[in-house]
């Protein structure tokens, strides 16, 4: 994910070059912010589809995801 390295910055300690910091660049920064917009507009465009995504739907959906990424994430 070579995408990843505008959004953070690594670099290693000088006196133990073994620990590795890692930190949130300014457009890393920018970035958070602006996704913290995705989930009231995805909301709201589940919103206007109707029946189609209740909100029972979409919380059976969002704890599915959940478990998706925890299972991927066990490796």
């Amino acid at each position: 994910m070579v995408f990843l390295f505008f959004y953070v910055k690594r670099s290693r300690l000088p006196e133990d070059e073994r620990v590795v910091t890692v930190t949130i660049t300014k457009e890393g920064m920018a970035l958070r912010e602006k996704a913290k917009a995705i989930p009231q507009a995805l909301a709201c465009r589940l919103a206007k589809k109707g029946d189609l995504f209740t909100p029972e739907k979409v919380d059976t959906l969002r704890k599915q995801l959940y478990r998706i990424i925890d299972a991927l994430g066990k490796d």
